[in-house]
């Protein structure tokens, strides 16, 4: 192992991801999103993956989610923007801050979550499996 491979696998962020027990998908570029291998996410109550682009290092944050029809993930705060994207399917975002009203929208294609607020996302196709990416500048669990 190099030594820089050695500093980056030793960073804290790449710790929390690896503490997420989800798969880890590590190269330097993804042909094809939709053919990850995604598994259980007990943090987020659905299935996903980690996608680390290395050739950025930790700046770049993605993930890959996938949500049975009719299925949501749990709500979590986001310090970041975070921009989403719709793989396949349709789904659902709702956002909001504390003590503000909820907003909900249809997300067919790609929207970005405001930093600071609370989303929620849902697959909003009862018998369709819903798969977005998301990605966010640094990390995001706050």
């Amino acid at each position: 192992m190099k030594e820089e491979d050695k500093f980056e696998a030793s960073t804290t962020h790449r710790r929390w991801i690896e503490s997420q027990g989800i798969p880890i998908l590590s190269e330097f570029s993804v042909p094809n999103l939709k053919e990850i291998k995604v598994g259980p996410w007990e943090r987020l109550g659905a299935s996903g993956a980690y996608v680390i682009f290395n050739a950025i290092d930790d700046i770049l944050d993605a993930y890959i989610l996938e949500l049975d029809g009719g299925g949501t993930v749990k709500p979590e705060r986001h310090m970041y923007e975070e921009i989403v994207y719709v793989l396949s399917g349709r789904g659902a975002a709702t956002i909001w801050n504390e003590g503000g009203p909820k907003r909900t929208f249809e997300c067919m294609r790609g929207v970005c979550l405001p930093s600071r607020s609370i989303p929620g996302t849902s697959s909003s196709t009862p018998r369709r499996t819903a798969r977005p990416v998301s990605m966010s500048y640094l990390p995001r669990p706050c």
